[in-house]
C-alpha cells in the first residue's frame, strides 16, 4: 500500500508532500498501525474527489491518495474542522508521525 498526502495553500500558497509511505517498506507493527489508522478514519467510506469543508480565506487543502494494488482512492479537503474532515485530520497526524519515525 502506498500513501501520499499533499498539503497546499495557506497564506503563502505553498505546496508540499507531507507523507509518502509504502507499507511494504515498514516493519510489520508500523504497517499494521498505518492500516488501522486508515480503517478508523473511514477513508474508504468517503466518496472520491473534493469534500466541501467550509469557506474562508487562505485555507490549507489536503489530498490523501492511497494506492493498494489495482485500487486507488483519493480525497481532497480543506482544514476548517468540519465534522466530516476531523477523522481525516487525525489520520494525517498519525501518518505524519509514522512517516517521521521511519
Amino acid at each position: 500500500m502506498h500513501i501520499s498526502i499533499m498539503k497546499t495553500g495557506g497564506y503563502a500558497g505553498l505546496s508540499e508532500e507531507i507523507v509518502n509511505l509504502d507499507t511494504s517498506l515498514l516493519e510489520p507493527g508500523a504497517a499494521r498501525a498505518v492500516e488501522q489508522a486508515i480503517e478508523n478514519s473511514g477513508f474508504y467510506k468517503l466518496s472520491g474527489g473534493p469534500i466541501d469543508s467550509g469557506v474562508g480565506a487562505d485555507p490549507f487543502k489536503y489530498e490523501i491518495t492511497i494506492t493498494d494494488g489495482d485500487q486507488r482512492h483519493s480525497l481532497t479537503f480543506s482544514d476548517y474542522g468540519q465534522p466530516v474532515t476531523a477523522p481525516l485530520m487525525d489520520l494525517i497526524g498519525k501518518l505524519t508521525a509514522i512517516a517521521r519515525s521511519q
